[in-house]
């Protein structure tokens, strides 16, 4: 027997083997299978999701329509129907799925959804689902959901209303600045960011001053896109804020300003922050400054602290200064800095290829077991055939952290040299976890000696180790 015929075979067993127990299960095995079901190509499953949509159970709909959207306009009609469902959370997954779709037939039914509906939740994702699908018609709602009993349906209605044109909308917005509820507040202040104007500007300077951290947030993010210098002083006054989010925008949005009023209370702050903070400044100060700073950011890079060497190296590889490379490199294996993990997503972005080396280091060295499974994740990342070895040696070890990456790393890689240790773990491996990225591995790197292997775990005791391996087989 030819593989594909192997390989149809088994998933058709596997395939009516769901199917019974969605039709003859009790309710614990009925919502195991679909869960399941919703893990597998929709392609298999179209058959097995209508069934799903009767279950008497609420959360098997509701995993079912979930899946739909997979599936794409065809399943319109079926969700339109889903919106009379009973179940409050089967309508809201109904309705995701229709705006992921994008299909304009949904509106009209969304409209009775908005303006009908008794609970809240399902009136607000209804209207956010319409104004992406189509904003002219999402308008006349918004503006009427302001009025909203439910502040969590007003707060949509401001999320909406920032995105329109309309020059009436600036007053609604300015009001929902006003508003008793701090959700609110906020999705007025983030709308208000979205609209080219200055003309309320003053009034998110004023919600700096909001005594809720989300809003302060929200309005200094939105003050930071009108790039105007009436903006300034408030931004070095939030410099001083509590909250950690509002002077991570102030810095930012100062440091794009090229004002130099913002260079002394930058410098201030330098000595107060938190690490992650520091180089944030140190970025904000050389672009204000410009070469002189960028020079004394790379004379850090010979200080003895680690933790300045890492700061600086951060901020002049955000400025794309190639002498914070090796610096970067030569910090990853240093245990103990604040933030480490940075410096791998530093290093991944730009892909140095003289990384390698060290990221292989690390694998075999003493470093910690989160280093090294990070390690593994950066190499799967930057890739490279160097990689593949020191990878496949970290399966041997006893750690489970370092082997569920090092698998990912080598199913990135598509490394074939990898197909059969990762076949011995999707076999036999006790950690569910571990051979379910075996079977995602075995399946980016797409080999018939693996197919007897993924065969046989269709019948895991696992859900999702038996999904990715029938995903691997199509």
């Amino acid at each position: 027997m030819d593989y594909a015929a192997k390989i149809r075979i088994a998933i058709d067993r596997y395939i009516a083997r769901l199917s019974r127990t969605l039709s003859d299960g009790d309710n614990e095995e009925r919502l195991t299978a679909i869960k399941e079901i919703t893990r597998i190509d929709s392609s298999l499953t179209a058959d097995l999701l209508q069934a799903a949509l009767a279950d008497p159970l609420p959360e098997v709909r509701s995993y079912a329509i979930s899946a739909m959207r997979d599936t794409g306009p065809q399943a319109v009609d079926r969700l339109v129907s889903a919106l009379r469902d009973k179940s409050a959370h089967v309508r809201v997954g109904a309705i995701h799925a229709l705006q992921q779709i994008g299909d304009t037939r949904a509106c009209e039914a969304l409209v009775q959804i908005i303006t009908g509906d008794p609970n809240p939740r399902v009136r607000a994702d209804a209207l956010e689902a319409l104004a992406m699908i189509d904003h002219r018609a999402a308008y006349p709602h918004a503006v009427r959901a302001v009025q909203d009993p439910d502040p969590y349906v007003r707060g949509e209605a401001m999320a909406v209303l920032g995105t329109c044109d309309d020059p009436h909308t600036l007053d609604l917005l300015t009001r929902g600045l006003g508003d008793e509820d701090p959700t609110v507040r906020a999705q007025a202040a983030q709308a208000l960011g979205h609209r080219e104007d200055l003309t309320d500007v003053i009034c998110l300077i004023e919600a700096l001053e909001d005594e809720h951290a989300t809003v302060r947030f929200c309005a200094a993010f939105s003050l930071a896109a009108k790039h105007t210098p009436d903006t300034i002083l408030p931004f070095i006054g939030a410099l001083n804020d509590e909250d950690e989010r509002v002077r991570l925008t102030a810095v930012a949005a100062l440091g794009s300003s090229g004002d130099a009023r913002a260079i002394e209370p930058l410098a201030v702050r330098l000595s107060c922050e938190s690490e992650p903070m520091k180089s944030e400044i140190m970025l904000a100060l050389a672009k204000l400054r410009g070469r002189d700073e960028v020079e004394r950011l790379a004379a850090l890079l010979e200080c003895t602290s680690s933790q300045e060497r890492l700061n600086a190296a951060r901020a002049l590889w955000v400025l794309e200064d190639e002498r914070a490379i090796d610096p970067l490199i030569d910090l990853l294996d240093y245990e103990g800095l604040v933030c480490k993990p940075s410096i791998l997503n530093l290093v991944v972005w730009r892909k140095p290829a003289k990384a390698i080396d060290a990221l292989i280091a690390i694998l075999a060295g003493k470093c910690s077991a989160v280093s090294k499974a990070d390690a593994a994740w950066a190499l799967g990342e930057i890739g490279g055939p160097k990689a593949i070895g020191p990878l496949l040696a970290s399966l041997d070890r006893d750690e489970r952290a370092l082997s569920l990456r090092a698998v990912e790393a080598l199913g990135k890689l598509e490394a074939e040299e990898a197909v059969q240790p990762i076949a011995r773990i999707l076999r036999s491996d006790p950690y569910h976890l571990l051979r379910r990225q075996a079977a995602i591995a075995l399946c980016n790197i797409y080999s018939t000696e693996a197919i007897d292997t993924l065969i046989a775990a269709l019948d895991d005791e696992e859900t999702s180790v038996r999904a990715e391996a029938a995903n691997a087989l199509i």
